[in-house]
């Protein structure tokens, strides 16, 4: 399926599910990260880009033996389907979910874009407070760095679970915890071993240099909390984690 991938043993013997469950030994994509690699991130354009950087490390762990949260197997099922879609990544995402999920208001931006209405994120470079564009790739891309309003972000969770973006028989097997925390590429929270089934909640959260984001929803009572900060985490998750005790409370 990733004909362009260098390290065939990985590419040929790797499953999907193994990376949506970040067992499959992927690893992380450092060289998108930090002020040091700016050169690297420059040249860095495609999720095939990334793949040819990356492609030839061997696995972290032996695949399935243990589990390891990693960017980098985002960036495998990107390349994925541009290869099954023949889009590239971008549009493929606007076409079939943002446009379905009518989220108008979501896309792939430059980090530096003077936009007004968007949040702006910082980070600390050589003891001076700059643009978190120094230490992030200059655009998202398939493990993230896209940019929602919060009203986008809960219509994409009201479209998943009407089925509008997935058949909801796979949607639920999506969100069914497969290992640990991880269901099929949505964190599974509140669950396990003398855990009220109440507190079970899906989602994600994701963070960077002056970013933080969490979405989360209540199965049970549909309601979904969505924190949003251009802080560093654990900004978001603390206020998320802090409303969800409320509700218990109030319960």
């Amino acid at each position: 399926m990733l004909p362009d991938c260098p390290n065939r043993a990985f590419a040929d013997t790797v499953t999907v599910r193994r990376l949506l469950t970040h067992t499959a030994g992927a690893g992380d994509v450092d060289e998108l990260l930090g002020a040091p690699h700016a050169a690297e991130r420059a040249r860095l354009r495609t999720p095939a880009d990334v793949i040819a950087l990356h492609g030839n490390r061997p696995p972290e762990f032996a695949p399935g033996t243990q589990q390891k949260y990693g960017n980098y197997r985002y960036v495998v099922p990107g390349r994925m389907v541009e290869v099954l879609s023949g889009q590239d990544f971008e549009s493929c995402i606007r076409t079939h979910v943002l446009a379905p999920a009518a989220m108008a208001r979501t896309g792939f931006v430059d980090c530096d874009d003077p936009a007004p209405d968007l949040a702006a994120g910082h980070a600390e470079v050589e003891g001076k407070r700059v643009r978190n564009c120094a230490t992030l790739p200059m655009r998202g891309f398939a493990a993230g760095g896209q940019v929602a309003p919060a009203a986008d972000l809960l219509r994409f969770v009201q479209a998943l679970v009407a089925g509008r973006l997935l058949p909801l028989p796979l949607f639920r097997q999506a969100t069914t915890p497969q290992r640990a925390f991880m269901a099929l590429g949505f964190f599974a929270t509140g669950y396990g071993e003398g855990v009220p089934e109440r507190d079970f909640r899906r989602g994600h959260g994701g963070s960077a240099d002056g970013i933080c984001t969490d979405v989360r929803t209540d199965p049970h009572t549909g309601k979904t909390v969505i924190v949003l900060s251009n802080r560093d985490a654990p900004a978001c998750y603390a206020a998320a984690n802090l409303l969800h005790a409320q509700w218990k409370q109030a319960r």
